[in-house]
Order: C-alpha cells, then sequence, then structure tokens
C-alpha cells in the first residue's frame, strides 16, 4: 500500500480524534474524527501548523452517504485533508472518495500490540468432553478468571450487572443486558448438552438448572469480595457437585 513517509511515522505524543498532536508545530499530524468535525462548516479551522490534516472515520459506507447527502456539510471539506483514513474499505472506498476530491486515501485495519495479545493455553471449558464435563468446566473457568484477579474486585461482568440493574435503559445498560443473556444461553446450552449426552436427567429444566448454577457463582463472587478469601468458592463448588450430582442419571 502506497503510503507517504509522513502518514508512516507515529505521532508525538499520542492524539485522540479532534485534537492537535501536541503544542504548536510540535506533531507530524492533526486527525479530526467524522464525530467531532464542528458545524456549521464556517466554524472549521483545520490547524495547519502541525503540518497534516486527516481525517479518521471508522463507518467509511456511512460517512460517504453523510457527503452524498443534500446539502452535507462534510462534502466540501474532503479536498482540504491531507488525508482521509478509512477503518478498511477497500477499493470500492477509495474511489468514492477521490470522486470526492479526496487528495490521499489510506485504509486502516486492526493491528495487535504483541505485549498486550499473546497466545495463552486452551480454554478448560472448550476442551473438555461434550455433556457434564464441560459444564463442570466452564463454571470452574469462570471461578478461575476471578481468582486469578483478571480485574480489580472480581468479576467485571457481575460488578457491571449489580451497578446498572436499576439504572434507566441505555446503551451501557443494554449492552450489559446482552451479555448477561449470552452468559446465560452458554451456560443454558450446556446444560442441555449434557442432557442429550444422557449425563442428567432429561426432564430437568435446562433454563432453571442454568440460573441456579449461575446464582451459585454469583454468591461465590460475593462472598469472596467481601471476605477477601476463597472460602465462597470452595463452597460454590460444593453446592454445584451437590447439585449436579443429584441429577446424574446412574
Amino acid at each position: 500500500m502506497d503510503v507517504p513517509a509522513w502518514l508512516s511515522r507515529r505521532a508525538r505524543p499520542p492524539a485522540y480524534p479532534g485534537r492537535r498532536t501536541g503544542g504548536q508545530g510540535a506533531g507530524d499530524a492533526a486527525v479530526w474524527s467524522e464525530g467531532l468535525l464542528p458545524r456549521p462548516l464556517d466554524a472549521v479551522r483545520l490547524p495547519r501548523p502541525v503540518g497534516h490534516v486527516l481525517h479518521g472515520l471508522v463507518d467509511a459506507l456511512a460517512t460517504l452517504d453523510e457527503c452524498d447527502a443534500p446539502g452535507s456539510y462534510l462534502r466540501p471539506l474532503v479536498p482540504r485533508f491531507d488525508a482521509v483514513l478509512t477503518y478498511g474499505g477497500g477499493p470500492p472506498v477509495i474511489e468514492r472518495y477521490r470522486r470526492l476530491g479526496a487528495r490521499k486515501v489510506v485504509p486502516v485495519y486492526n493491528a495487535a500490540d504483541l505485549d498486550d495479545y499473546y497466545p495463552v493455553p486452551p480454554d478448560p471449558a472448550r476442551a473438555a468432553d461434550r455433556g457434564l464435563p464441560r459444564l463442570r468446566a466452564l463454571m470452574d473457568a469462570k471461578f478461575d478468571y476471578i481468582k486469578r484477579g483478571v480485574f480489580q474486585g472480581g468479576c467485571f461482568f457481575d460488578a457491571a450487572r449489580l451497578e446498572y440493574d436499576s439504572r434507566n435503559p441505555g446503551p451501557v445498560r443494554d449492552a450489559i443486558l446482552d451479555e448477561f443473556a449470552a452468559w446465560s444461553k452458554l451456560v443454558t446450552d450446556c446444560v442441555k448438552g449434557a442432557q442429550r449426552e444422557g449425563h442428567i436427567e432429561a426432564d430437568i429444566d435446562p433454563e432453571q438448572l442454568a440460573f441456579e448454577l449461575d446464582a451459585i457463582g454469583t454468591a461465590a463472587n460475593l462472598r469472596t469480595q467481601i471476605q477477601r478469601d476463597d472460602e465462597g468458592f470452595e463452597r460454590a463448588r460444593r453446592a454445584i457437585d451437590t447439585r449436579l450430582q443429584g441429577l446424574a442419571v446412574r
């Protein structure tokens, strides 16, 4: 990909959208995001002293639709940017921006910092045999995740649910509800898998059992955070073992 030399250098200090990358003349570029460009157009003052002015955007197609809309505030700005940074999009997006007068269009794709993202051992819950072993492994994996201290304060998801359960609807609460529904479905699916394998009784309501197992796990997390010891996990494991043993097909 043909990327200008000035664009391949890392801005210093790191910038966030809509702000200069440093003091007067201190950075290689200033980046304006699609959501922070002011309206109306006469309010825009692009900071030329930094060297280069870029337009950074995430949803390229939505932004192009904005440019094509009658009276678009953004369309006259496109030729004024030294480059447009799109989140992917490929040749079709590049061509549409060029037709709008863009000087340079550079698709930017995801990259991972290997200091933060690295291979880890397989998830025991996914590696376990189908049925009851996988259900047990799933619950053990949750306890191990909390005990490792991945997040301060125990299970991040339990904490978020407790904080937002009585709040008014909104995007954060909706996201937490979606996550909770996904977790509940995962536990329920593992219960159903144990039933299909003939490991636990088929007439048990899988959603009810999943509810009970999750309630035990939540109680273990709460007790462990209050008492600062592992007794809650040990009690939770015994409670789960007792419940599952009582339902096991003999």
